[in-house]
């Protein structure tokens, strides 16, 4: 038998455990300021429409756009530096990106974004292209794959991230997924349930931070809650 849970606050801060599914209404969790992570350069570069940081290998990693693209390309080279993460420093709570990161609200007009083989680091891309629609990356990425603009690992087993601006307030989540990666549904706005296939056995956690979901099907194989 599925379990079926109403959730009564639109904000679902956190999955840490069984206890804060069964009981979601228990209250209102924060968000941590501390958003960025400690080991990041967090002085931002930037070349042409985008703002960067440099990863500890000094590889990019992109954290702003400043263009009016709706259809925006993610390039896989940034002065000569390879791109391996968009927004990869940075956690998926309620702030604001763009006073954090200098960028603007072109950001927020970004409907399908695509990522090049390069990415070799992806949580979402719901923090700074809140309305993005689709999420596409290049067939040739060994890690990732987009399956209708909706962003899994490349064996499909986990579900790595639901676009926060697509249409529709139901999504069932196909069989043959195990994990619900950590920010995969971050500040899903429209999206109100969820149906987990009976193959899932993990939430990851904040999977679910910052989204308006209310409710949820959980399968019985379901056994870690992070």
């Amino acid at each position: 038998m599925k379990k079926v849970f109403g959730i009564k606050h639109s904000v679902f801060e956190r999955v840490i455990s069984v206890i804060a599914v069964f009981a979601l209404a228990v209250g209102y969790y924060p968000p941590d300021p501390a958003v960025i992570d400690a080991s990041a350069d967090l002085t931002q570069l930037t070349s042409g429409d985008f703002g960067y940081e440099l990863n500890s290998d000094g590889t990019v990693n992109i954290v702003s756009y400043m263009g009016s693209d709706e259809d925006l390309t993610i390039p896989s080279v940034l002065d000569g530096k390879k791109v391996t993460s968009v927004d990869g420093n940075v956690e998926c709570l309620d702030v604001d990106w763009i006073a954090v990161f200098g960028g603007h609200d072109s950001q927020s007009g970004v409907r399908i974004l695509r990522l090049p083989a390069s990415i070799t680091k992806f949580y979402t891309a719901n923090a700074i292209f809140e309305n993005v629609e689709q999420v596409i990356f290049d067939e040739n990425n060994t890690l990732y794959k987009s399956v209708n603009g909706i962003v899994y690992s490349e064996d499909g087993k986990t579900i790595v991230s639901y676009p926060s601006g697509r249409d529709g307030d139901t999504f069932d989540i196909p069989e043959g997924v195990e994990t619900v990666g950590k920010y995969a549904f971050c500040k899903c706005k429209t999206l109100k349930e969820v149906t987990f296939p009976t193959s899932l056995y993990k939430l990851d956690d904040y999977s679910f931070v910052e989204s308006a979901i209310e409710k949820m099907t959980l399968p019985e194989g379901l056994s870690v809650i992070e």
